[in-house]
């Protein structure tokens, strides 16, 4: 382990999913960043798909925020 307050394990229980996700020793203003940008990325495309009436179904819909929320979090969390 290296010293200091950086893990390298992931945290046992419930949150280990989540390091394994992000990375073990992300702080907390991090986990917030990530969150925060995956929303903002999956609200802005189905928003601009409502507002620009392209028609998407809702399954259009879901998949295009799920791939949004992935690309999204992903480049603060990488």
């Amino acid at each position: 382990m290296i010293s200091g307050t950086t893990r390298d394990e992931p945290r046992p229980g419930l949150l280990g999913p989540w390091d394994r996700l992000v990375g073990p020793g992300a702080t907390a203003a991090e986990n917030v960043l990530i969150l925060a940008w995956t929303g903002v990325c999956a609200v802005a495309v189905v928003g601009h798909a409502l507002v620009a009436d392209l028609g998407w179904s809702p399954l259009q819909l879901t998949v295009a925020a799920l791939f949004a929320a992935d690309i999204g979090g992903g480049v603060p969390a990488n």
